[in-house]
């Protein structure tokens, strides 16, 4: 519907932030409209960041409820992540655009689809989109703004696994290009926080 939900913040410390770029370990908290925590998730350092890594995001409750995790798969061409209930079952699959881990690009222009997929069957149930903001918020900016499409009857937990499937889709394939606009003199500093 369009209405903004959640505010997020990355909790990283600074050595991380300056020395391993979008590779860094990150605690993303998630916070309502009234200024509540209400979840986060938590990525270890990834070995690397394309398409032959490991990247894990654990989400969870404030309370410390596990809610599910997503995991990146070592793919040659298509990056693609696997979504993991709380019991670690494989349940849905995120599927990103062709050829999007050895020609990057596939993915960072303009809009990109990464398609959200049931494990049995691959039928296409919903996405997440990087939308495209226009030139100069792309090339001056280090925001970016994603949507999140999925049932309405999928289970709450799921439902926050994705959007943090959202956040490890920008860090891996959106944060580097940032990086590099900044040292270009595109842009400055780093973003303080994400609005989905």
């Amino acid at each position: 519907m369009g209405r903004r939900l959640f505010f997020a913040a990355e909790n990283s410390d600074t050595f991380s932030l300056f020395c391993m770029g979008s590779c860094r370990p990150w605690n993303i908290l998630l916070f309502d409209q009234g200024g509540n925590a209400v979840m986060q998730g938590r990525r270890t350092s990834s070995c690397c960041c394309s398409g032959l890594c490991s990247n894990e995001v654990k989400v969870t409750s404030t309370t410390g409820l596990d809610l599910g995790s997503i995991s990146q798969n070592n793919s040659c061409c298509t990056g693609s992540w696997n979504v993991h209930d709380t019991q670690g079952n494989n349940i849905l699959l995120i599927q990103g655009p062709e050829c999007s881990v050895c020609c990057p690009s596939a993915a960072t222009c303009f809009e990109a689809e990464f398609l959200i997929k049931t494990v049995q069957g691959g039928n296409q149930i919903g996405k997440i989109t990087k939308s495209f903001s226009g030139f100069m918020r792309e090339m001056f900016t280090a925001a970016d703004t994603f949507c999140v499409e999925y049932p309405v009857d999928l289970h709450v937990n799921i439902k926050a696994v994705l959007i943090y499937g959202a956040f490890m889709i920008d860090f891996i394939y959106y944060e580097n290009a940032q990086n590099q606009n900044r040292q270009r003199g595109y842009g400055y500093g780093h973003r303080p926080g994400m609005y989905y």
